[in-house]
């Protein structure tokens, strides 16, 4: 597999793709997911502190593991599917209708190599940077919102205190769901035939597979980590 990829790198169209795709998904969706992670930091602070009280360790714990091995993955999955599965649905059904993947494979090119595959490994590499982008801005503004004067050695303690499995399972958890979403998104893209009005029933429909994929993977992560502690 890493072969292929690096053979697709030195193949200027391909390599291309894969560009703008993580543009597309990673890059300008970075102020949608700072927003997001501050947001959700700023509102788990204040609802330990009202009922634990104010206990900026408690806090800060809670804030840390619930973003970083529940949180951050699942809402980012969510705000990909809102974002990305309807585009990659619209444009894989586009090109479906107006017949560009049908002249692809006239031409002999591999549209699973040259379009479906760079969509997956994209999508999940951008929900694993905003993985990261979410859960960096959740961390600050929960420790801007309970007034924590010195986040600098709050950080280095939980980074101390917390095991590496956390952020290790939240980047795994979003790079799968990032891959799923894609993968749905641009097989029910492929599935439209030649009217134009199938392509926003296609995008919604995207949207919602990829929504109960994420929970249903979401349960799996779950089960298989924890069902059996």
């Amino acid at each position: 597999m890493w072969r292929a990829l690096l053979r697709h790198f030195h193949r200027y169209p391909l390599r291309e793709v894969y560009l703008r795709q993580l543009y597309f998904s990673g890059v300008q969706s970075f102020a949608l997911a700072v927003l997001a992670g501050a947001a959700v930091g700023t509102v788990v602070v204040i609802l330990v502190h009202r009922s634990f009280g104010q206990n900026s360790h408690v806090a800060m714990n809670v804030l840390t593991i619930s973003t970083l091995q529940e949180l951050a993955p699942l809402l980012i999955a969510l705000l990909f599917s809102a974002r990305s599965a309807s585009a990659l649905a619209t444009e894989m059904a586009t090109m479906q209708v107006t017949g560009e993947l049908a002249t692809l494979r006239r031409w002999q090119i591999s549209v699973t190599e040259y379009l479906v595959i760079p969509r997956i490994v994209m999508a999940g590499l951008s929900c694993a940077l905003l993985y990261v982008y979410f859960s960096a801005a959740a961390l600050v503004a929960g420790g801007i919102a309970m007034l924590q004067t010195d986040l600098l050695s709050e950080f280095e303690r939980l980074a101390l205190r917390l095991p590496l499995s956390l952020p290790v399972s939240g980047l795994l958890k979003s790079l799968v769901f990032g891959a799923v979403i894609a993968l749905i998104a641009c097989q029910i893209g492929r599935m439209a035939r030649h009217a134009t009005t199938e392509i926003a029933r296609l995008a919604s429909q995207a949207v919602l597979h990829s929504v109960i994929a994420v929970f249903v993977l979401d349960a799996v992560f779950v089960l298989f980590f924890f069902g059996w502690e």
